[in-house]
C-alpha cells in the first residue's frame, strides 16, 4: 500500500483537491501499483547494459542518481514526474541508516536476476 502525502499550500486545500479527485487513490492504482514495477525492471536493464551484472548491492545504489540526472525525463510530461519522484525516494531509502541495507538489496536483486 502506498502512504502519498500531498504538501505545499493549506492542507484543508489538498484534503479538497483528494476528496473530490480522488488523487491520492488514482496515483496509487493508476501510476504506482501499475508502473512502478516496470520503472524497477528498466532500471534494472539499463544498469546491465551500462555496467554488468556482478556488481555489489552498493555499486547498484550508487548509480541511483545517475540514473534519475540522464535517463528519468525531466517535467510533468507521461508521469515522468512520479517516476523521478520514486526513484529519488529509492535513493533516500537506500541511504537510510536502518533499511538501507535491505533496499540495496532489493534493487540488487532486480539487476541480478529480474533482467
Amino acid at each position: 500500500m502506498w502512504q502519498i502525502e500531498l504538501v505545499d499550500g493549506p492542507p484543508e486545500q489538498a484534503e479538497a483537491w483528494d476528496a473530490i479527485f480522488k488523487i491520492k487513490e488514482r496515483y496509487s492504482r493508476d501510476v504506482l501499483d501499475a508502473d512502478f514495477i516496470s520503472w524497477i525492471e528498466y532500471f534494472a536493464r539499463w544498469f546491465d547494459r551500462e555496467f554488468g551484472r556482478g556488481k555489489s548491492a552498493d555499486e547498484v545504489a550508487a548509480e541511483l542518481p545517475r540514473y534519475i540526472d540522464n535517463v528519468v525525463q525531466d517535467g510533468l510530461a507521461d508521469r515522468a514526474f512520479l517516476k523521478a519522484e520514486a526513484f529519488h525516494l529509492i535513493l533516500a531509502e537506500c541511504n537510510d541508516p536502518i533499511e538501507g541495507e535491505d533496499v540495496r538489496a532489493w534493487l540488487w536483486g532486480f539487476v541480478e536476476y529480474a533482467v
